[in-house]
């Protein structure tokens, strides 16, 4: 497997859902991205939030760096993970090469609200 690294940046967003609504009624969302390898949880990563968003639009000048290891011959991601918790033998998983953005909305005292994914 060869060793790679995905570099992906996060300018802005628009369109978002409003998902919420402030003190004085006004519709609003506090926007964050989380981008992911599927198959890799280690690759996860988020950026800051854009907080009190009453148009949809956030900006972030994020970057993501998700590393990986591809196997070009099967074409697929290469996950290597501890067999067990007392072993020190290793697994290998194969996973199709996929990034996935997820668009979220922020929330102080509830579960953040998914607004949004892309494969």
């Amino acid at each position: 497997a060869t060793k790679y690294v995905l570099r992906v940046i996060v300018w802005n967003t628009y369109d978002v859902k409003l998902e919420e609504a402030d003190i004085f009624g006004d519709e609003m969302s506090d926007i964050y991205v989380r981008a992911m390898l599927e198959g890799v949880k280690e690759s996860e990563q988020s950026t800051d939030t854009h907080y009190r968003s009453l148009n949809g639009e956030g900006n972030f000048n994020w970057r993501f760096v998700l590393p990986f290891e591809f196997l070009e011959a099967e074409e697929k991601i290469v996950v290597r993970d501890q067999a067990g918790l007392f072993t020190t033998a290793e697994t290998q998983s194969l996973y199709p090469p996929r990034l996935k953005l997820q668009l979220w909305d922020d929330d102080l005292i509830s579960r953040d609200d998914q607004l949004g994914e892309t494969t």
